[in-house]
């Protein structure tokens, strides 16, 4: 069946009317709408043609990747869009792309700062930020991150609590076009910090002369973020 035919049969089906008011859907009516489809579409396979089934499969994946809600706006709320800020965009660097689920978190670094929070009844794996599975034979190896994590007692590193509205309006600043702030003589990304406390007002934190900050909410998410070199 040629694409016209097709148009034809739903339009059809639907009414005039009907398929009239579609066009005025919006990207979430849409989004909801990809979901529907993948409900009712059989297993792909299923389906005797390898052809067919690839096309159709790489179609859903565009589909869902384009309409799906971005989940970094929902960030304070949501732990999976708090650990996806920290997803790295350095096209060099694509196995940094994903957010990895092992051990029981779900763990992005950009090389600059982590993010990890439990992971609930997430399956292990690779995800795309917006949630979706990465298929096996695309994933690379993730970098351990585990032990980038500091040590509280380590280092001379000092305990503190971290609210962010007082480091804004007490050490803001701009250097090499970065805002950022001043947290006992070290300099961090502001923004950093920020997502860092998407939704929250004070965390336990913890850092050291020339090490990296350590912020650890009551919510059981983690920020390590490291200090801006010269």
């Amino acid at each position: 069946m040629n694409r016209m035919k097709a148009l034809q049969n739903a339009t059809e089906l639907l009414g005039h009317r009907k398929a009239a008011e579609i066009k005025k859907a919006s990207k979430a009516n849409t989004f909801d709408s990809v979901l529907r489809i993948l409900e009712t579409l059989p297993e792909l396979g299923t389906i005797e043609n390898p052809r067919t089934a690839e096309c159709l499969a790489t179609d859903i994946l565009r589909l869902y990747e384009y309409f799906a809600p971005d989940v970094s706006k929902k960030a304070a709320e949501d732990a999976f869009a708090w650990v996806s800020l920290a997803v790295s965009t350095d096209t060099t660097r694509k196995v940094l792309f994903d957010i990895d689920v092992s051990g029981g978190q779900m763990a992005a670094t950009d090389g600059r700062r982590l993010h990890f929070a439990p992971c609930g009844d997430l399956a292990p794996g690779r995800y795309t930020t917006r949630k979706l599975p990465v298929a096996s034979k695309d994933i690379d190896l993730f970098p351990s991150w585990r032990h980038v994590v500091p040590e509280k007692g380590e280092d001379g590193r000092v305990a503190f609590t971290l609210c962010l509205d007082d480091i804004v309006t007490s050490s803001v600043g701009k250097w090499n076009h970065i805002h950022h702030c001043k947290i006992m003589g070290q300099v961090y990304n502001l923004a950093y910090l920020r997502d860092a406390m998407a939704g929250c007002q004070s965390a336990s934190a913890w850092a050291s002369d020339g090490g990296p900050l350590l912020i650890e909410r009551k919510d059981g998410r983690v920020a390590v973020i490291m200090p801006i070199r010269d």
